[in-house]
C-alpha cells in the first residue's frame, strides 16, 4: 500500500494563534455557518510538527494509513520535548515554503498537551 496524506483546510488568511474548538464553534455559529462535526478523534504528533500543523503553517499530514475521517480533528503533542536545533529547522523550512506570505509561528512548542483542531478534507495515497 502506498503512503496516504490527510490534508486539512485552514482559510488563506495569515495563520492566527489556535483557538480552542469550541470558540471556533461559536465563531462559525455568529457567521451563520454550522461548527464541524466532532467525534472526538484525536492524533498525537511531535512538536514542533504538532504546533505547526495547528497554527496552519503545516498544512499536510503523511501517514502510512489512510482514513475516511472527515471533519475536526483534535491535535495532542506528545510528551517529547522538542530540540532548539528541530524547531529551528522546521521553522526555517517553513519560512522558505510560505516566503510570499508572511506567518507568525508558535510562541512555545508545548509538549504533553492537547492543542487544538483542525479540518480534515481528504486522504490521498502518494507513491504506489
Amino acid at each position: 500500500a502506498g503512503r496516504q496524506t490527510q490534508s486539512a483546510t485552514h482559510h488563506n488568511t495569515p495563520p492566527a494563534p489556535p483557538i480552542t474548538c469550541m470558540a471556533a464553534a461559536a465563531a462559525a455559529a455568529r457567521n451563520g455557518r454550522a461548527p464541524a462535526d466532532d467525534a472526538g478523534v484525536c492524533l498525537s504528533m511531535h512538536q514542533p510538527w504538532a504546533s505547526l500543523l495547528v497554527y496552519g503553517i503545516k498544512r499536510i499530514e503523511g501517514r502510512g494509513w489512510p482514513t475516511d475521517h472527515r471533519g475536526r480533528l483534535w491535535i495532542a503533542a506528545t510528551g517529547k520535548q522538542p530540540t532548539q536545533d528541530e524547531i529551528e529547522e522546521m521553522e526555517s523550512f517553513y519560512r522558505v515554503v510560505h516566503a510570499s506570505t508572511p506567518i507568525t509561528f508558535p510562541p512555545a512548542y508545548p509538549a504533553g498537551v492537547l492543542l487544538g483542531c483542525i479540518e480534515v478534507v481528504g486522504c490521498l495515497q502518494v507513491g504506489g
